[in-house]
């Protein structure tokens, strides 16, 4: 079975880029309209730029927060496969863990706040290894079933 949240990503980054360009574009409205030169609903029209800039900053900071991951896991041929890498901005290291079946110990899902993870256990010449843990956040919940399910057959 494969399961790859690329959909997922696409639509994060894609509402990134929309959220940045109706942010710069009220931003831009605000400071040169006329309209802006009285108090609107009371508010100056400085602090309704700074008003817009912390919304998205707080949007921003929700996402960054998440610690959303790209996906790809398959537990084709023998083998399972989770390459996974963060969407955060500025992030670009990839990463992947593989192993085959019969080495496969057990995962652990721990939550915290607004985000999941999973940790992979793998047997290693008599003794446990752990690997690091990895956000699944960005997975649907219809994607997490059918990764714990493929996890639970091993």
């Amino acid at each position: 079975m494969i399961i790859d949240n690329r959909k997922n990503v696409v639509r994060y980054r894609f509402n990134e880029f929309i959220g940045a360009v109706i942010t710069i574009t009220l931003f831009t409205l605000v400071l040169t309209l006329p309209f802006f030169l009285d108090p609107f609903l009371g508010i100056g029209r400085i602090y309704w730029a700074v008003i817009l800039l912390c919304g998205y900053i707080g949007l921003f900071a929700f996402y960054f927060y998440k610690d959303l991951n790209y996906i790809y896991f398959s537990d084709d041929k023998g083998r399972m496969v989770f390459r996974y890498y963060s969407i955060r901005p500025f992030a670009d290291s990839k990463n992947a863990i593989e192993m085959a079946h019969k080495q496969f110990h057990e995962y652990v899902i721990t939550k915290s706040g607004l985000r999941t993870y999973i940790t992979f256990k793998q047997n290693a010449g008599g003794r446990i290894a752990e690997y690091p843990k990895v956000s699944i956040t960005a997975l649907t919940k219809n994607q997490r079933e059918k990764l714990y399910q493929c996890l639970n057959k091993l």
